[in-house]
C-alpha cells in the first residue's frame, strides 16, 4: 500500500528503505494515537497550525500534495518526539522531520479517511 511513497520518500531524502518504513510506522502511529485524539485530533492540529488547505488536497485522490516543511512538523509533533524518531531510527531530526513531512501527505490520504 506505502510502496511507493516509501521509495519517493527513501530517494528525496537519501533514505535507507528501513529506515523510512520505520518513520512511516511512526508516523502513522503518531496520527493514529489515542491519547492525541486520534485522526480527528491529528486534523484539529493540522488545521491550528495552518494546513487545512493542505488536510482538504490530501482528500482529493487528483490534488497535487507537497511535503509539510520541517518546522511545520515540528508544530505538529515537538521536538521531543523527534529526538526520540530521530534516535530510534540514527537519523538528525531535521531529517526526521523533513521526511515526516514528506509521509505525511499519503498517510493522510491513504488512511486519514472522514474522520480527518
Amino acid at each position: 500500500m506505502f510502496d511507493q511513497l516509501i521509495q519517493q520518500v527513501s530517494g528525496r531524502f537519501g533514505l535507507d528503505t528501513d529506515k523510512t518504513r520505520q518513520l512511516l510506522g511512526s508516523t502513522i502511529a503518531l496520527v493514529f494515537d489515542d491519547r492525541r485524539g486520534g485522526v480527528a485530533g491529528f486534523a484539529e492540529r493540522l488545521r491550528a497550525n495552518g494546513l487545512a488547505q493542505a488536510l482538504q488536497a490530501w482528500r482529493d485522490p487528483a490534488a497535487a500534495t507537497e511535503p509539510v516543511r520541517p518546522a511545520q512538523v515540528e508544530a505538529l509533533f515537538g521536538m521531543p518526539v523527534l529526538g526520540t524518531l530521530a534516535r530510534q531510527v540514527g537519523l538528525s531530526p531535521a531529517v526526521v522531520a523533513a521526511a515526516l513531512g514528506g509521509l505525511l501527505p499519503g498517510v493522510m490520504r491513504q488512511l486519514g479517511g472522514k474522520d480527518a
